[in-house]
């Protein structure tokens, strides 16, 4: 029999975990931006829409494109509602999953 509190003790471990693990997609993504689009890193929040900072739908298939080669896995975005950079990086994520 598992103990109330070790199981609320396990669910936070591993949620502290997937936080770290998300944060860390988020961060590649926000290194890309920095680096190819010329956008400040500062700038970008997982809220932070694509529209926003002038990131249009050519940028995010070459973006796409690099993270597929980079990752090795399709990550078919057609027909995805996906405007932050958080949202891309759930995205990913669960692509990797």
């Amino acid at each position: 029999e598992i103990m109330p509190s070790l199981v609320g003790s396990e669910m936070c471990i591993r949620d502290s975990f997937w936080r770290e693990y998300t944060m860390s997609m988020f961060n590649k993504i926000v290194e890309y931006a920095s680096r190819q689009l010329e956008i400040p890193a500062e700038e970008i929040t997982r809220d932070t829409t694509f529209e926003s900072l002038g990131v249009d739908s050519l940028d995010i298939v070459e973006m796409t494109m690099d993270f597929e080669a980079e990752l090795g896995v399709e990550l078919d975005m057609e027909g995805m509602n996906i405007s932050t950079f958080g949202e891309l990086a759930d995205y990913m994520d669960d692509r990797l999953s």
